[in-house]
């Protein structure tokens, strides 16, 4: 039993999505949208909520943040993203990052993460490692799983993306250009997981 839609697994629903896109060219398969050609103005509006939220809790992430990158600059980008890792909605910001978080979602179900250590809800999982998606260690990206209470299925992610200036990195902006061994790179941390239960022990000792 896996953890998305009609009891599927990670790894099955994004292998499926390759195979229709082979097989038919479009993305999932289907040639038309029975709601944007129905009701194009319906789906408008859901899709400027969407948006909306995300430009907010950019807004709110910019004012709490102590990176200078996204306090000065805006250098982050809050999204939602389906199962699959596909945007479904961005904010303003790093918009090529919505490229990248698929790749990042096809790394943790290549290493099984859904098996170990599992994908639940009040996780938090975070990456930089280019090997793993991200574009370079600067980019630092975290994400957390939705899923629909009722009935307990992986529906969507949402990702927060933010560039930090420095990690380390042997050049300002850590793009290591320059770097002659990946010991001059940076902090580069492959994707890991907070579980709730770690979040849990954290918050209470704050108290």
């Amino acid at each position: 039993m896996g953890i998305c839609h009609q009891a599927k697994t990670l790894r099955e629903v994004v292998s499926e999505k390759e195979r229709l896109f082979k097989e038919t060219g479009y993305a999932y398969g289907p040639g038309k949208l029975e709601l944007v050609e129905g009701d194009p103005a319906k789906c408008m509006r859901f899709q400027l909520r969407l948006v909306a939220a995300c430009i907010s809790a950019k807004g709110t992430a910019k004012l709490i943040r102590a990176n200078p990158a996204a306090m000065l600059m805006g250098e982050l980008l809050l999204m939602l993203a389906n199962p699959e890792g596909d945007c479904i909605a961005a904010s303003y910001g790093l918009v090529a990052h919505i490229q990248s978080f698929p790749f990042i979602i096809r790394s943790i179900d290549k290493v099984g993460f859904e098996e170990d250590p599992g994908i639940r809800e009040g996780d938090i999982f975070a990456t930089n490692d280019a090997y793993y998606g991200a574009p370079h260690n600067a980019d630092n990206y975290s994400w957390l799983p939705v899923f629909y209470n009722y009935k307990g299925k992986l529906i969507a992610w949402v990702v927060g993306l933010n560039h930090i200036t420095d990690v380390g990195g042997l050049q300002p902006g850590n793009l290591g250009t320059i770097s002659p061994n990946a010991f001059t790179d940076g902090f580069i941390y492959p994707p890991s997981v907070l579980c709730k239960e770690e979040i849990s022990r954290w918050r209470s000792s704050r108290k």
